[in-house]
């Protein structure tokens, strides 16, 4: 695959609303160092089911600064939103590290000169991007 050639960049509803997400190295490195975990070691223990709830709550914040916002508005929105049921926060991390870690199995191919394109797939859960009824 070519570099730059793929942008792992998720765009879901979280919290409040409609947010980009996405690991840059930056990010990755500080991943890392809050978890005391290599980047594969966090990413095959979210995409397991096997997550603890710093790595969620790590790549959902740092998500949110490689997705444009500022560390200090990340961290509040964390702070607001992060709550139970941890499984929803856990539904949006699992694509954030999946879309870093894996790229779209067309792009490989491409690169590899298949020429077939085929439908990418992820075994990341699928976050819902509809937004929660309100209680008013």
């Amino acid at each position: 695959m070519a570099v730059g050639s793929y942008d792992p960049t998720v765009t879901a509803y979280w919290g409040d609303a409609e947010h980009t997400f996405r690991l840059k190295a930056k990010q990755i490195f500080e991943l890392q160092e809050k978890t005391g975990s290599g980047i594969y070691a966090v990413y095959r223990r979210v995409m397991s089911g096997d997550w603890k709830l710093e790595d969620v709550q790590h790549i959902i914040r740092l998500g949110l600064v490689g997705g444009g916002l500022k560390g200090i508005d990340a961290a509040k929105l964390v702070d607001r939103y992060f709550e139970p049921p941890y499984a929803d926060h856990w539904q949006i991390a699992a694509q954030i590290i999946d879309a870093t870690m894996t790229p779209p199995e067309d792009l490989e191919k491409k690169a590899e000169g298949a020429g077939a394109e085929t439908q990418a797939t992820s075994s990341a859960p699928q976050a819902s991007t509809e937004q929660p009824a309100s209680s008013d």
